[in-house]
């Protein structure tokens, strides 16, 4: 097996492109070999696309196989990291796909702007939260990642570059994104954030103190508990923060940070999260968090990126890695589910570690995670005992009437999501329209039949 450090040796690179690499899902679920290629300049794109099928690959930060394939090239994007353009009038900025939310924040904070949707680890690419359709904190302020793009150049080895938007090919931006496009950024008071902490002691006031949260912050959402004893679960407590107003700093926000990578994350044989370790760590992180000033002023960086800082918590997961099984669920049957939910993962024993919520606003199209409800979140130890537990939470989540994330699970059946995404086959058969020979593929859209 080859591999090559990441920004290293280029010149190598041009000469000898498509090497072989192996490849894990984030969650640690998909581990393929593949061929790679990382190009660094646009006709080496051109070149590339010739070959059939491929996948654009960005930081790798998604917990299913969504940019590798061991029957794709991976095409890695992230040299194309510029900024093309910007207009402080509007706040709309031009970048490539390869940058990063941390380079963006980066360059905006200091000019007065940010972007306030925000996914959960600062060297996720712009490409990438596109694709997936990324959300932050609150999504039922925010929506989802979409609503801040205004334009995408899109390439296709058929087509050339396409400049598609919400307004013009309204059906294939939403359909697939790639290549660069425009965001629209917004004015930033300032470069701090308030935070207040509410304690929790289950997920049935956990859920009623997000909501109040979600209607009164600009951010909101909780963390629980998830290790499988009666006494404790759910227990933890609801986020809800506002940004300060107030001077921005001119300087760097970015405070240094190790950033962990889908291989780093495996570093550890075994996992530290199970059975009794877990309710340790959590009962301590609990004693702390509750000891601690209700109110607190953070870094904006700090506050939307805390995993950033807590990179132990994945390297906790070990090689065989995690699962987060994250679902949204109509508002009228998430306080069932919640219950139900609960005696699933108590009755089985599944090594649950931590939870969350928070509200969600949206239109569900074609396989994009929106629409109106809350936004269920649960991890897990990935050992056999949760694996072959997880179709009874399928289940139940069909019959809530829920929508699964696919981007989020690496181990999702395909009947799981015919029975919730209602634009399934309509995806599909858009997608062979526009794409007839599925030039580009990857582990997913091979396990979701598309």
């Amino acid at each position: 097996m080859v591999q090559i450090p990441i920004n290293k040796n280029k010149e190598a690179m041009r000469k000898d492109p498509i090497i072989k690499r192996h490849f894990i899902s984030f969650d640690g679920g998909v581990r393929q070999d593949a061929s790679y290629q990382r190009p660094d300049r646009y006709s080496m794109v051109e070149r590339i696309s010739k070959h059939s099928p491929i996948i654009a690959r960005g930081g790798g930060y998604s917990y299913s196989a969504a940019s590798f394939s061991e029957k794709s090239l991976v095409v890695d994007m992230r040299c194309f990291n510029r900024i093309l353009s910007f207009d402080p009038q509007s706040g709309i900025v031009e970048v490539e796909a390869g940058m990063t939310i941390a380079s963006l924040l980066e360059f905006a904070t200091p000019r007065g702007f940010w972007l306030p949707l925000l996914p959960g680890y600062p060297e996720i690419t712009i490409g990438g939260c596109i694709g997936a359709n990324v959300h932050g904190k609150n999504p039922y302020r925010h929506g989802t990642f979409a609503k801040r793009v205004v334009d995408i150049n899109l390439y296709h080895p058929v087509y050339g570059i396409r400049r598609i938007s919400p307004e013009s090919e309204s059906e294939i931006f939403e359909l697939t994104c790639g290549g660069y496009g425009s965001l629209r950024l917004q004015p930033l008071a300032g470069d701090q954030t308030v935070t207040v902490q509410t304690p929790v002691q289950n997920l049935a006031e956990g859920l009623e103190v997000t909501r109040q949260a979600s209607m009164q912050y600009e951010f909101a959402y909780s963390f629980n508990e998830l290790s499988p004893f009666p006494k404790t679960f759910g227990r933890g407590c609801v986020i809800g923060s506002e940004v300060l107003s107030g001077s921005v700093n001119s300087g760097k926000i970015i405070p240094k940070y190790f950033p962990i990578t889908p291989e780093s994350r495996t570093r550890l044989p075994y996992s530290i999260w199970g059975g009794w370790r877990t309710r340790v760590i959590e009962h301590l992180y609990w004693l702390l968090e509750t000891s601690r000033n209700k109110k607190k002023k953070e870094n904006l960086f700090q506050f939307a990126f805390p995993f950033a800082a807590n990179g132990k918590y994945f390297l906790f997961y070990g090689r065989k890695g995690l699962v987060e099984y994250q679902v949204i669920i109509p508002d009228e049957n998430v306080e069932t589910f919640l219950s139900a939910a609960e005696k699933i993962i108590l009755d089985n024993r599944m090594e649950g570690v931590m939870g969350s919520m928070k509200l969600f606003k949206g239109r569900q199209k074609f396989l994009r995670y929106e629409m109106d409800g809350v936004c269920v979140t649960f991890n897990f130890a990935r050992t056999e005992r949760t694996l072959n537990s997880l179709p009874r939470l399928d289940k139940l989540v069909i019959a809530m009437g829920g929508l699964p994330n696919l981007i989020k699970d690496s181990r999702i059946p395909r009947d799981v999501v015919v029975a919730c995404y209602p634009e399934l086959e309509k995806t599909r058969n858009a997608l062979r329209n526009y794409d007839p020979d599925r030039l580009f593929r990857s582990e997913l859209s091979e396990r979701l039949g598309l």
